[in-house]
């Protein structure tokens, strides 16, 4: 009966507890993809914990999404900036540094904005055209919306590859320049 009970009793905890990495976990670092675009860096993770089932990576400081715990050993959307990542096997934990630098160039806010062929011929309207535009990630995308609020939800934009806008009516607007990151600049004519 002793023996049956201690039998019953070594199956019981066997059979709840994950299996650990097997000698002691480490963690390092793969890769590391610089932002592009604001909030576009990546980590990827590397070690003796990858694609253990065990195994839960998280975020333990940094700019953003601290806290954050994955099963995955690749982290996305990270901003600019230095981190601590931590693996952990439920028994062991790990911790490896990285730092996702900075390469986005905002949009330039010195390109140029011109009206043209305002009252012609007695017709309301005239043409707006966007001068060139530096900085930011190409392509470039240009929306007219007629308000006099710069801060609109950018949601009324209809945005095109065309810079120049043949308004049918006279009135203020806003000139939106979006590069490949979704980032924009307003400037009001």
């Amino acid at each position: 009966l002793k023996f049956t009970l201690l039998v019953a009793i070594t199956l019981f905890l066997t059979s709840n507890v994950k299996a650990q990495v097997s000698g002691t976990l480490i963690l390092t670092v793969v890769s590391v993809t610089n932002a592009s675009c604001p909030d576009a860096g990546q980590v990827v993770l590397g070690g003796n914990g990858v694609g253990h089932p065990s195994v839960i990576f998280k975020i333990i400081s940094g700019p953003s999404h601290i806290g954050l715990q994955q099963s995955s050993e690749i982290f996305n959307s990270l901003s600019t900036g230095s981190y601590t990542f931590e693996a952990n096997d439920g028994t062991q934990t790990a911790q490896v540094s990285a730092t996702i630098n900075n390469t986005y160039s905002p949009i330039n806010t010195n390109f140029s904005v011109s009206v043209s062929g305002e009252c012609t011929n007695y017709t309301p309207g005239g043409t707006i055209a966007i001068g060139a535009v530096g900085g930011g990630t190409p392509p470039y995308q240009y929306s007219f919306v007629k308000n006099n609020f710069a801060n609109y939800d950018d949601a009324l934009s209809v945005y095109t590859n065309s810079n120049t806008f043949n308004a049918t009516s006279w009135g203020t607007y806003q000139v939106r320049v979006k590069d490949a990151c979704g980032v924009f600049i307003t400037k009001t004519t």
